[in-house]
């Protein structure tokens, strides 16, 4: 065989690339279908804090898989372009066999308990649902952050704190902490009653699932007197989602789709793409401020940070602009507040709602910045305090830090340790009117 009859019969299509140029092709028009709905649908974006990220590589999945139906399609039928079409197919099923390797690694290695990685969440089946906690320690099996261990059941009044990374606290000491100072000024006003606060805060948590993980600390059997929800104002906007599920992805809390279809093949629901993106969250160095440390408070003071100011300005116009009720889903977390209050009723405990302030929308330094633009600035906590408020104690901490940048760190939107002791205060006038 001749040299020029060598090349045509490597350009010519195998009996294996007749089928699999076609299915690969098919598989892809899916996936583009998948990010052209999602994109152009209204559909709220699924990454925590970056919409703009998530646009940006929604349209670069579009171009891409555009792109590579297009060779595939041709290469069938111009034998020139045959070499590209085998790499384009090689490229897709190497993704493929990444996908898998990358799920198996993280079901094995990362997201789970004792996992290579400190900081990662794992699953934990909670009856019908799952919820995600941070890894065990020696002092909490929960992963939760206490200063000391809690029994199952309670030798006294115990209070359990739900919320998410507030009520796991920001404090740099736990004499400097939330949850364990408020418990620390219980005891001082109830010194007969025997008051503990069991912390229950998961970075990352919505309602959703600070219902189900109340459900499943009752089925462990852990009793209690009072429980208090926490709510930031201004959480994470991907939470509470209608439409979304939570689940652990690189020992990270991620919301995926619950639609099949959409689980299937839209591309950032796979674990190649969030490994991808945590990796580059990673790779970041951000100067932001050393917690505890002396300095500016506010963000005015505070040293250039892109990120945080980035993901401010993204927030502030998801929340506060005018038709903010159209964007966030806050009546699926009002109706998930509600079915929780009735579910600790029905234990026969009380129930109370902290609001906890957003430092976007209590602080001038940051409302200045938006001078001008109609922003509306309490709507969320007005209409979170009229359908609760009448049901239950209600607490809304935000006008109570107004203009306080000394209480939140620098660069960051959690309290310093003279906000959590500050908040504890406010927490230990409020709910000691409900102790007795």
């Amino acid at each position: 065989m001749d040299r020029d009859e060598v090349v045509k019969e490597m350009n010519r299509l195998t009996a294996v690339e007749k089928v699999a140029f076609p299915l690969i092709a098919a598989f892809l028009a899916l996936c583009l279908g998948a990010t052209l709905l999602v994109t152009f649908s209204g559909q709220l974006p699924i990454l925590n804090q970056s919409f703009g990220l998530q646009r940006a590589i929604n349209l670069a999945i579009i171009a891409g898989a555009a792109g590579m139906i297009a060779i595939l399609l041709l290469a069938m039928a111009v034998p020139r372009l045959i070499w590209v079409g085998r790499c384009v197919a090689l490229l897709v099923l190497f993704l493929a066999a990444l996908e898998v390797e990358l799920r198996i690694f993280d079901h094995l290695a990362i997201s789970v308990d004792h996992s290579l990685v400190d900081i990662a969440s794992r699953p934990v089946k909670a009856g019908d649902a799952e919820i995600f906690l941070p890894q065990s320690t020696e002092m909490s099996p929960l992963g939760f952050r206490w200063a000391h261990k809690e029994p199952i059941r309670k030798t006294g009044y115990r209070v359990l704190m739900l919320g998410n990374s507030f009520v796991h606290g920001s404090g740099t000491t736990f004499a400097t902490n939330y949850p364990q100072v408020l418990e620390r000024l219980l005891q001082k006003r109830f010194p007969d009653r025997k008051v503990t606060v069991m912390p229950a805060g998961v970075n990352g948590y919505g309602v959703v699932e600070e219902h189900q993980l109340y459900r499943y600390l009752i089925n462990k059997g852990y009793d209690f007197d009072l429980v208090v929800l926490n709510y930031t104002t201004g959480t994470d906007p991907s939470q509470n989602q209608p439409g979304t599920r939570l689940t652990v992805i690189a020992g990270q809390k991620q919301r995926l789709h619950d639609s099949a279809f959409l689980r299937a093949f839209y591309p950032l629901n796979y674990y190649t793409a969030r490994y991808l993106i945590y990796l580059r969250g990673m790779s970041k160095t951000v100067d932001a401020p050393v917690k505890g440390k002396a300095g500016p408070k506010d963000a005015d003071g505070c040293p250039p940070n892109p990120g945080f100011a980035a993901s401010t300005l993204e927030r502030v116009n998801y929340y506060y602009r005018p038709d903010g009720v159209k964007r966030v889903p806050i009546d699926m977390s009002i109706d998930a507040l509600m079915a929780l209050g009735k579910d600790v009723r029905a234990n026969k405990q009380k129930f109370m709602t902290i609001l906890l302030p957003d430092r976007n929308a209590v602080l001038e330094g940051s409302r200045s910045r938006f001078a001008g633009s109609p922003m509306d600035w309490t709507w969320i906590r007005d209409r979170i305090s009229r359908r609760v408020g009448s049901g239950w104690p209600l607490l809304d901490m935000s006008d109570l830090f107004n203009n306080r940048p000394n209480l939140f760190f620098c660069g960051d939107g959690h309290w310093n340790d003279e906000g959590n002791l500050y908040g504890a205060n406010l927490a230990d006038e409020f709910l000691s009117n409900h102790i007795n």
